[in-house]
């Protein structure tokens, strides 16, 4: 499991650059002193309290392989020239592999602040369309991490749940999987709802108001439209030519769905039924 990312501040106080550098120094140290051994009691004498100060800084950079391996080193009883070699060489090198694995990826700030900030869209989408959070997330911290097909995949789940409230409003009682048969019908039911003129003089009150609704729902299904052709077809169906989107490109995704969303917030939200 990936562990969550960690702060240059909390970098440093879990995995001290101090010990990376002592490690180094103290592993040198003793790799000059066994070429030759001249005194081995007293370099036995000595041993132990090195291999003891690296077992420390092993254990505080949680190399647990390097732990034990010291520990076998710390434990030899009445050791020859042969036997201090062959541990020490030994330490080292699982020391070197397992520091090796280890990899740190240092994010711009601009970038951090769209990996982890919360709410990305807005304190309205999330109330809206709180659904949508998991994927608005994944999509900007894919951003982040230079994964822009993949943060484009997560924005276009993130339309999918204004699709589906939009559908709702408009009293759609199922909504199409398919896109282009869900904004058909979506379609269908804005023309039915243009047709219904008022035919009472106690209905032009409503007028304005549903001139108003006619603007709104036909901009968000022409825009849907627009985001299925332009790049939700490209991202969710499976074709011979990989599309990859450029960071952007993605970006510019990013910021045309965020807008889009905000919008529908302020008049629609998720069917929570």
């Amino acid at each position: 499991m990936i562990g969550r990312p960690l702060t240059l501040e909390e970098l440093m106080k879990r995995f001290s650059p101090e010990a990376y550098i002592r490690l180094a120094g103290e592993i040198g140290r003793l790799r000059q002193a066994l070429n030759p051994i001249t005194d081995i009691p007293q370099f036995g004498e000595n041993l132990g309290r090195t291999l003891q100060g690296i077992r420390d800084d092993c254990e505080r950079l949680e190399l647990a392989v390097s732990v034990q391996a010291v520990g076998q080193a710390i434990s030899l009883s009445r050791p020859n020239g042969s036997d201090l070699s062959f541990a020490i060489r030994h330490v080292e090198a699982t020391i070197s592999s397992e520091m090796s694995s280890r990899t740190f990826l240092l994010l711009e700030p601009a970038r951090v602040s769209l990996a982890f900030e919360p709410d990305r869209f807005g304190s309205v989408v999330a109330s809206a369309f709180p659904s949508a959070g998991w994927d608005i997330e994944e999509a900007a911290r894919c951003l982040a991490f230079d994964r822009s097909t993949a943060s484009v995949f997560h924005l276009m789940k993130v339309m999918e749940w204004g699709l589906h409230a939009l559908a709702a409003d408009l009293d759609i009682p199922k909504i199409e999987e398919n896109w282009n048969n869900a904004i058909e019908q979506i379609e269908k039911a804005i023309r039915s709802l243009g047709d219904n003129k008022p035919s009472k003089q106690s209905d032009l009150g409503h007028l304005e108001e549903r001139r108003a609704n006619l603007s709104f729902y036909s901009d968000a299904a022409t825009h849907f439209r627009y985001v299925k052709d332009a790049w939700r077809n490209h991202t969710t169906h499976v074709r011979r030519v990989k599309v990859v989107y450029t960071e952007e490109k993605a970006q510019q995704i990013f910021d045309s769905v965020k807008g889009f969303m905000q919008s529908l917030a302020t008049r629609l939200k998720e069917d929570t039924v």
